[in-house]
């Protein structure tokens, strides 16, 4: 059956403060963009609260344009707003944020990503229980009827074919080493959520003044302050038993979706365990076993 109960530490609900007026220019264009499954809600959370700290109004960018919900993410970004929301995010997205002489050295990208494996598990329990299947070939009702280890495969087929290549594109484009670049797998929230609050706002910071050390702890208290959407989040035993069955499986397209992660910066730290920028002994002594 589909998971009811959520077990990570996935924000939302934010909660309404008045600040007061931040004072200094926004030098800086701030992206944030995520794909289907990488953590939209998250990085949703993220970017609504520092757009209430900083007073900005936020311009959302979705994967098709959709009347009075927002614009699509191909389309250029309206640059009387100074905060860009993307749902949907792939090279040619990128092309169009800096195509413009006037904005281009201004932006700041932070960029959302996911194990791709655990994109499609993700994908797989969130289309079985809403109405929303996406990129999915049939619809929640016919995949319910699947077993566990066919729809899983059905949803691989699907990623493969759209998130993955959204995210292997973006991250060809805008690289890593680009110093407008801030790329962050969803796992760094689930496993360090205020210290990877700090990382987001901390490269912001280096854009404009507005971002002072009293907004800094602002931002910090308040995104603490969210509490988890259970639409968005699938109970860690649905996990497990995913994981199990992919992990026993000797169907190809897991082949092709695990090959997938080096090319987002994916490196396996331990069997099993797949980060991106894991740098430190640190996350060696947490993810795995001695």
């Amino acid at each position: 059956g589909c998971p009811s109960t959520p077990l990570l530490p996935v924000r939302r609900s934010v909660p309404t403060y008045a600040w007061p007026h931040c004072r200094g220019e926004m030098s800086a264009h701030i992206i944030f963009a995520s794909h289907h499954k990488t953590g939209t809600a998250v990085l949703n959370d993220v970017a609504q609260t520092v757009a209430q700290i900083l007073e900005l109004d936020i311009e959302k960018k979705l994967s098709r344009s959709r009347p009075g919900h927002g614009s699509s993410f191909h389309e250029a970004p309206d640059w009387s707003r100074s905060l860009h929301l993307y749902q949907t995010f792939d090279s040619d997205a990128w092309r169009a944020i800096v195509s413009s002489r006037e904005t281009q050295s201004r932006v700041r990208l932070v960029h959302l990503v996911r194990d791709p494996v655990e994109t499609v598990i993700s994908g797989y329990w969130y289309h079985c229980r809403t109405g929303d299947t996406g990129t999915v070939p049939i619809d929640s009702e016919a995949l319910v009827q699947l077993d566990t280890e066919d729809g899983l495969e059905v949803e691989a087929a699907a990623v493969l074919e759209s998130t993955i290549p959204e995210m292997q594109a973006a991250a060809g484009a805008a690289k890593d080493s680009d110093r407008r670049v801030l790329r962050l797998g969803l796992e760094a929230f689930t496993d360090d959520w205020e210290g990877t609050l700090a990382r987001v706002w901390d490269f912001l910071a280096d854009s404009s003044e507005m971002y002072t050390e009293d907004l800094r702890d602002q931002f910090l208290d308040l995104a603490s302050m969210a509490t988890p959407d259970p639409e968005h989040v699938t109970a860690r035993h649905s996990k497990e038993v995913a994981r199990q069955i992919i992990a026993e499986s000797g169907a190809a397209v897991w082949d092709k979706v695990r090959a997938a992660r080096a090319s987002i910066g994916y490196r396996e730290l331990c069997p099993g365990v797949w980060r991106r920028e894991a740098k430190t002994d640190q996350w060696l002594d947490k993810h795995c076993e001695s």
